[in-house]
């Protein structure tokens, strides 16, 4: 009988170099085991997982040096830019991609080109960095989130008298009643909470016919109240004009 020669065993499967107290890092031959049979330790590829970046809401009252910015949960956002000597109302859609902020505002009535936004939020303190590309200049913007957003909702936190920048004056009661300071000029519609656990209220409204100084023309805009006591307030009136609205409450 022939003498049993002496065999080298190669182990490539993972399961197998698992159970091996020799496995490392990189390949190598371990010691001879005994009978004088050897192994040698192959290292599993590395596989690169993608990971999914986590999202971040951009829902809020963001406030900033004289610019104040709202976004709700689907993404409509409003905007008031007071570092000009005409203040421009903004009225656009943005999204977030983890906590890359991105969309567009709208100027409305004309009040310049629409800039391209886009932006970080930054959490612990919470605040968002934005860019807004404006005829191809570069406008970086820091604001921070209003607490008060979350505070519990109550129309009496808005009721007062407003003064629009468009020259109207109104009325809106506690119980959400919008009525002109014009006796002679009525008007239907008013302000609701569209969100219970949300401290910002929704504006809707129309003017009647003549004498109202615009007659039959509807508005539409956001109130909320911010963590300075003040309330940020802005609108559209879509006829005739398209108009930004300013609504500044009296003291």
């Amino acid at each position: 009988m022939k003498p049993r020669s002496k065999s080298t065993i190669r182990i490539t499967s993972f399961a197998m170099c698992m159970g091996l107290s020799a496995c490392g890092g990189s390949s190598n031959e371990a010691p001879p085991l005994s009978g004088g049979v050897t192994t040698t330790v192959v290292t599993p590829p590395v596989v690169n997982i993608p990971v999914t970046p986590v999202q971040i809401s951009p829902e809020g009252v963001w406030t900033g040096p004289a610019f104040t910015l709202f976004i709700s949960f689907t993404g409509r956002a409003w905007a008031l830019d007071m570092s000009t000597p005409n203040p421009v109302v903004y009225y656009g859609i943005l999204q977030t991609v983890g906590n890359d902020l991105s969309g567009t505002l709208t100027p409305l009535a004309g009040a310049g080109a629409d800039p391209v936004v886009s932006g970080i939020i930054v959490e612990a303190p919470k605040g968002l960095t934005l860019e807004q590309q404006r005829s191809g200049t570069s406008v970086s913007t820091d604001l921070s989130y209003s607490d008060s957003f979350l505070s519990s909702p109550s129309l009496s936190l808005v009721a007062g008298v407003y003064d629009l920048s468009t020259g109207e004056s109104i009325v809106v009661e506690s119980t959400g009643v919008v009525r002109s300071t014009d006796p002679d000029c009525a008007i239907s519609g008013g302000v609701q909470v569209p969100w219970s656990d949300r401290n910002v209220y929704s504006l809707g409204f129309q003017f009647g016919p003549s004498p109202c100084p615009n007659p039959n023309a509807g508005v539409e805009g956001i109130l909320a109240p911010l963590s300075s006591g003040e309330v940020f307030a802005v609108g559209r009136r879509h006829a005739p004009d398209n108009v930004g609205l300013v609504l500044s409450r009296r003291q």
